[in-house]
């Protein structure tokens, strides 16, 4: 089945991370953006000399370390430099040695920035570029553009962002641009940004293929509505073809406990990682336990040997059918059967209600868990828990064991 793959080529140079101060108060300050500095390093890591063969010959990184996850102090005037240079049509044909972009560059009229079209003039601005660059180079590299939105969200209100970011990326790409989003401080920009995350979603093609579904799910891991992840739950249980990878980064965006636990247990090809097991109990508390069990047990003795001590802490009778199970593997028999014994109370709540059915594939180990019980000295909580079920559950214990115990 196809998978999809995502390479996201973001390192940051520490020197260069940030170019913020603290003042005495502890507030970032922003340091004053000089154009001459910025031009200096632009033409600094561009290409010694133009060569036909290479098709991204630009050292971007080198670039993008001056403010790519710098998370405050980066102003409007240097990120709309560096937006500009990044998209300037002669960037193409710059070297170290003659770059005709940097007198544009130095012409820069700033004042743009407080232009009430300046969503306008962007949006232009990157469909050229994209436009040129599908004309010159083999290939488009989105992904490695998507620090596009880094300097667009110092530029324009979120909701804008994502507005221009959905006319000019290709929707199988847009995926890769959600990275440095996020909610805004401003409440009224929040309530536009959850109605085009709402209207965007049900837009996306999600049962189409799975680099549409990830775009849906991008955009919710940045902007999440939890109604909105139900819906693309729902949308793509119905796939004929999804991957386990898919299942669990939709059941992730769900915040609410119960509809985790409900979508974690509807999706049967949900990907279990061996790290998750603390996750999923954090995230859906112990109504998600006997899915997890379920899915342990189908895995090899490698995989459940790994996170076996996980499952030792879990102190609920939903986990004792999958301890039951796992007491007829060797390796986990004896921990398992302690498990259960020493947990008396889940051990005979879980139990009982396997032996009660003699048609239980468990029905044989569930009878010789609860003679070791027993035989421990346990009896009266199984007497407790068998009155509780109904006179003929207490009959039919009694029988079988409470007569034995109180005899001797």
């Amino acid at each position: 089945m196809f998978k999809v793959r995502e390479y996201h080529d973001f390192e940051v140079e520490e020197s260069l991370s940030t170019s913020s101060v603290m003042d005495e108060d502890g507030l970032i300050e922003v340091s004053p953006f000089v154009v001459e500095d910025a031009l200096d390093l632009y033409v600094r890591h561009l290409p010694l000399e133009q060569d036909e063969n290479d098709i991204y010959p630009w050292s971007d990184r080198a670039w993008q370390g001056r403010w790519l996850w710098r998370s405050s102090g980066l102003s409007q005037q240097e990120a709309f430099f560096w937006l500009m240079a990044m998209t300037h049509p002669l960037r193409h044909e710059d070297t170290q040695v003659e770059s005709r972009a940097v007198e544009a560059l130095r012409a820069l009229d700033f004042e743009q920035v407080e232009d009430e079209h300046l969503a306008t003039m962007l949006r232009e601005r990157l469909r050229q570029w994209f436009e040129q660059e599908a004309l010159l180079r083999r290939e488009v590299r989105w992904f490695s553009y998507a620090y596009f939105s880094r300097l667009l969200k110092e530029l324009l209100p979120v909701d804008e962002v994502l507005g221009l970011l959905w006319e000019v990326i290709p929707l199988s790409e847009l995926r890769h641009f959600f990275v440095h989003l996020g909610w805004s401080e401003d409440d009224d920009v929040n309530e536009r940004v959850a109605l085009l995350v709402r209207q965007y979603v049900e837009l996306i093609p999600v049962e189409r293929s799975e680099e549409d579904a990830y775009t849906a799910v991008r955009l919710l891991e940045r902007f999440h509505v939890e109604a909105v992840a139900c819906t693309l739950c729902e949308r793509v249980y119905t796939m004929e073809e999804r991957s386990g990878f898919l299942v669990r980064d939709c059941v992730h965006l769900l915040k609410e406990r119960t509809h985790f636990a409900q979508w974690f247990e509807r999706f049967e090809d949900y990907h279990l990682a061996q790290e998750m097991i603390p996750t999923l109990l954090l995230r859906g508390g112990f109504e998600v336990v006997p899915r997890l069990m379920e899915q342990v047990v189908a895995h090899d003795d490698g995989f459940v040997s790994v996170v076996f001590k996980d499952l030792l802490r879990i102190h609920s009778w939903r986990a004792v059918r999958g301890f039951v199970k796992l007491s007829e593997r060797k390796q986990f028999s004896r921990a398992s059967r302690d498990w259960i014994v020493s947990n008396t109370e889940h051990g005979v709540h879980g139990l009982l209600p396997l032996w009660l059915d003699a048609s239980d594939e468990d029905f044989e180990a569930a009878s010789s868990l609860l003679d070791e019980i027993c035989a421990r000295g346990h009896s009266s909580v199984l007497a407790r828990h068998a009155e509780a079920m109904g006179d003929d559950v207490l009959a039919k214990v009694k029988r079988r064991w409470l007569d034995y115990y109180a005899a001797e």
